[in-house]
């Protein structure tokens, strides 16, 4: 789907592509036309601007006349491997994705404060 919209994008002459990464936005960097801004949450858009917050810092980050905006984040949370493990007799918590969709650093942060309080 992120390589869809890409081409999409790329088909309308877009000026600037934003892409925020996931695991396919090297995929689009070979196109040398897509911005890739890791670290960043989309936090608003509006006509030509993306609004975007740096994931460790905090940070705003603006983008200014921007044509496209491609969105590349899990839809879902995965808890698969939760499910297999329930039943069975251990102390299991679910952190990242397993909870809700989130960036590879905001899961590592919930694992350190949970680590802390085992």
């Amino acid at each position: 789907a992120t390589d869809d919209a890409i081409r999409f994008a790329l088909a309308k002459d877009a000026k600037y592509i934003v892409l925020v990464p996931c695991c396919q936005a090297e995929v689009a960097a070979v196109l040398r036309q897509v911005a890739i801004l890791p670290y960043a949450r989309l936090y608003g858009v509006d006509d030509h601007t993306v609004y975007l917050q740096h994931t460790a810092s905090e940070e705003a980050m603006l983008c200014e006349d921007i044509d496209s905006l491609v969105l590349c984040q899990p839809p879902q949370p995965d808890d698969s491997l939760r499910q297999q493990l329930d039943g069975l007799d251990l102390e299991v918590h679910a952190i990242g994705d397993c909870q809700t969709p989130r960036t590879a650093e905001e899961a590592i942060y919930e694992a350190t404060r949970l680590a802390w309080t085992l």
